[in-house]
């Protein structure tokens, strides 16, 4: 178990006491206890799909908050079937607005893990100019023919976690065109596999990465402690 601090869009209330896998010889009441002693307002624990780890997480009364999706490369999948292009720094406008609606959706789903900080916006905003910059990443717009924002993905080595579309309904047209560019960069570095996080009642969402192959390899559990 480690204390962390939450990403400076969210804003749980504190520190957050993280257990990235419970091994069945560990205590969760003991953990729980221990993280409270050290400060921690939220626990999050990382659990297999179907493991008994989820069974003792659900009986002790934590809640799924997100899940990480992931597949072997290159997809099963035709290249994008809508046009995309590298993202821009006048982009990052609407970046914001679509990453800022997602947060406060996500929010009803986990009040306290999904917290939306009240500087969200502009932190993401200074955080995403700094990824643009990345010379071992890449960053891709999908765009009307307007040329109007409507989706984005980063991507890098480790996977994606950065992707968000104008609206639910585009994930399975926007969304996987996007999905199908980050792949294809990630297949020219020579990478064999990708991951992506999913909020876990986003639905629209994961439908897509369903419908293209990805499975559910890992699920963040978790639960406010009360001190």
């Amino acid at each position: 178990m480690r204390l962390v601090t939450a990403p400076p869009v969210y804003d749980p209330g504190g520190n957050v006491a993280f257990v990235s896998d419970l091994a069945t010889e560990d205590y969760l009441t003991s953990l729980m206890n221990e993280a409270s002693k050290q400060g921690a307002v939220l626990m999050v624990v990382g659990a297999k799909p179907g493991s008994p780890q989820e069974v003792e997480l659900a009986d002790t009364g934590f809640t799924m908050a997100s899940e990480w999706y992931r597949t072997q490369l290159p997809l099963a999948s035709p290249p994008p079937a809508l046009a995309l292009r590298p993202l821009r720094v006048d982009d990052l406008p609407g970046v914001a607005e679509i990453a800022q609606a997602c947060r406060l959706q996500y929010a009803h789903y986990q009040p306290v893990f999904w917290r939306v900080h009240p500087n969200a916006v502009e932190n993401h905003t200074a955080f995403l100019k700094t990824q643009l910059a990345r010379t071992d990443a890449c960053a891709l717009a999908c765009v009307d023919s307007e040329d109007r924002l409507s989706g984005y993905v980063f991507v890098d080595h480790r996977g994606i976690d950065d992707f968000g579309v104008h609206e639910p309904t585009l994930w399975k047209t926007v969304g996987k065109a996007l999905l199908d560019g980050a792949a294809a960069w990630m297949g020219a570095q020579s990478l064999s596999e990708i991951t992506v996080v999913c909020g876990h009642k986003d639905r629209p969402k994961r439908a897509m990465l369903q419908a293209t192959g990805l499975y559910c390899c890992d699920g963040w559990w978790t639960l406010p402690l009360m001190g």
